[in-house]
């Protein structure tokens, strides 16, 4: 299972997009998306990890988690994607 950082497509999704983001992913990944970022801004922490965790040991490519250092690295993920100015 490679997990090579290619942003050539990158899907954003999250609960708030369709009902089964794991599902969804997949699908979208054996369809060519190279990597995926979970964005799921109401969340509970312990929640996104959970939810990220899922998505980094079902996914053969990168998932980065939106906004949240901390739970992108307690969930194993490539990396922390913010648009937030700091």
């Amino acid at each position: 299972m490679s997990r090579n950082f290619d942003p050539t497509l990158c899907l954003v999704l999250g609960p708030d997009e369709c009902a089964d983001v794991v599902a969804t992913a997949l699908t979208a990944v054996a369809d060519g998306v190279t990597m995926v970022q979970l964005r799921w801004k109401d969340a509970a922490r312990d929640e996104l990890v959970a939810l990220a965790r899922r998505l980094v040991v079902a996914l053969p490519v990168p998932v980065l988690v939106n906004d949240d250092g901390a739970a992108a690295q307690a969930a194993g993920a490539a990396g922390c994607m913010s648009g937030k100015a700091t």
